[in-house]
């Protein structure tokens, strides 16, 4: 396995010890969906399902790992929380929230970005109306 994805594994890795931690219920993680871009994490939280996109980083950089979730990758994960929504959750709420971690070991830097983006804003950049938007 390529370094990037080993890294990428031990970010998500981490993620989900912290949303556990803050109690969090992880539903899924690295979910492939009638091939739709991979959700990194799918999990509840007090009624909600929350869709976390992680972006792990080994050291500080200019490009953060919140800028590298852009439009583009919004409207992939959108689409497919839209489809794990339909296979079950139709009618939650839902969150998109960010992670993002630099470091490749203790002590790392783990930010949380709740509410990251929504589908309504996604959805309007590219004048499209999915099954999220109600």
């Amino acid at each position: 396995m390529a370094l990037h994805n080993d890294l990428g594994h031990y970010g998500e890795l981490l993620a989900c010890n912290y949303l556990m931690e803050k109690g969090y219920t992880i539903l899924a993680r690295n979910l492939i969906n009638d091939h739709a871009p991979e959700l990194d994490i799918v999990a509840e939280y007090h009624g909600l399902v929350v869709f976390v996109e992680v972006k792990t980083r080994a050291y500080e950089d200019r490009s953060t790992g919140l800028a590298a979730v852009d439009r583009d990758k919004q409207r992939r994960i959108v689409a497919a929380a839209e489809r794990f929504l339909h296979e079950g959750y139709r009618d939650a709420p839902v969150r998109f929230d960010v992670i993002t971690i630099v470091g490749t070991k203790d002590p790392y830097t783990l930010t949380h970005y709740r509410h990251a983006f929504t589908a309504e804003e996604v959805q309007a950049h590219f004048s499209y109306k999915g099954a999220i938007c109600r």
